[in-house]
């Protein structure tokens, strides 16, 4: 999925992780220069209940502002998949 830009705004990078619900992506919004985090849903698993849900709760985190908390900046879907994007923050992971 390298290369894919989605919505004409989010060009993706290399692949950070995988887990249950998707894949998450380093990337760049072409919109206003900056890299973000984009979490592609695996739809399929999520069906239309489960689409409504991770929209209500996008919404919820997107209120919060802590330094513990990452910042979700936009959700929406891509080619049928809800995808969210992220604030990118440059680290290890929890493993590491």
């Amino acid at each position: 999925m390298i290369g894919i830009t989605i919505n004409d705004r989010y060009r993706l990078g290399a692949e950070i992780d995988q887990g249950g619900m998707g894949t998450v992506f380093r990337a760049h919004d072409d919109v206003i220069e900056r890299d973000v985090a984009v979490k592609l849903m695996t739809g399929a698993r999520l069906g239309t209940e489960g689409r409504s849900l991770l929209l209500v709760k996008a919404q919820a985190v997107a209120k919060l502002k802590h330094p513990n908390i990452v910042t979700v900046y936009y959700a929406g879907e891509f080619e049928d998949q809800p995808y969210l994007v992220m604030e990118y923050i440059q680290g290890v992971t929890l493993t590491e």
